[in-house]
């Protein structure tokens, strides 16, 4: 509960006998919670009803357990299966998955502006632009280690090996590089539009970067 700081509810999403066996990944669409439930069969999405954290439904997707958010365009809640070379859609009128996309990379991280997805694939230093109506590649770039990604209408924030880029939303050029401030895996990524906020991997430290000045 924001207003009391206190923790109200809690829901156990993963029922594989396995405790080494875990699912990451959350999102939120169509007015419900979406996030990855690790069963001994695989890993699926759950859709779950955020008053009560009542399932209401369970995807089979075999997601990837690395990827961490869960974003929502076209009316589809988009996750990384296979071995994150594959892309998959899941209906939220439906709760279906749609036929998966091959991204011809392994991809570890997704992101959504307006009107496309975004794709890092770390092991071979690309971030990928895709039209989820197509699946076709729009546009790509070369990061060192593309990881953590965030994204709006005008931007995309990729961390990689060196710090956090700012690429074009339309077509992934570079607008500007922030360097020594890398989020890894292990920091944060996040930005609101108006304001981006890193946390950068292994550190306690806070940055905000301002993208009206191109300032830290």
């Amino acid at each position: 509960d924001p207003a009391s700081d206190q923790q109200v509810r809690e829901k156990k999403l993963d029922t594989t006998s396995d405790p080494a066996t875990y699912c990451q990944g959350i999102g939120v669409a169509a007015g419900y919670i979406w996030a990855c439930s690790a069963t001994d069969a695989g890993t699926d999405i759950v859709r779950i009803d955020p008053e009560t954290l009542e399932i209401v439904a369970t995807v089979p997707a075999r997601k990837i357990h690395e990827q961490l958010r869960l974003p929502f365009l076209a009316d589809r809640v988009w996750v990384l299966s296979g071995d994150g070379n594959q892309l998959v859609g899941i209906d939220t009128s439906s709760n279906e998955a749609g036929q998966p996309i091959d991204l011809g990379k392994r991809c570890f991280q997704l992101a959504a502006t307006g009107s496309a997805i975004v794709a890092t694939c770390t092991l071979d230093d690309t971030v990928l632009l895709l039209d989820p109506a197509t699946g076709q590649i729009i546009a790509q770039a070369t990061l060192n280690e593309p990881r953590l990604v965030a994204a709006d209408d005008q931007a995309v924030w990729v961390g990689f090996a060196q710090g956090v880029a700012w690429l074009d939303a339309r077509d992934l050029t570079q607008v500007a590089t922030f360097k020594g401030m890398s989020p890894g895996t292990g920091g944060d990524l996040y930005t609101t539009g108006d304001e981006v906020w890193v946390r950068k991997s292994g550190s306690s430290d806070l940055y905000h970067i301002d993208p009206a000045t191109k300032t830290i």
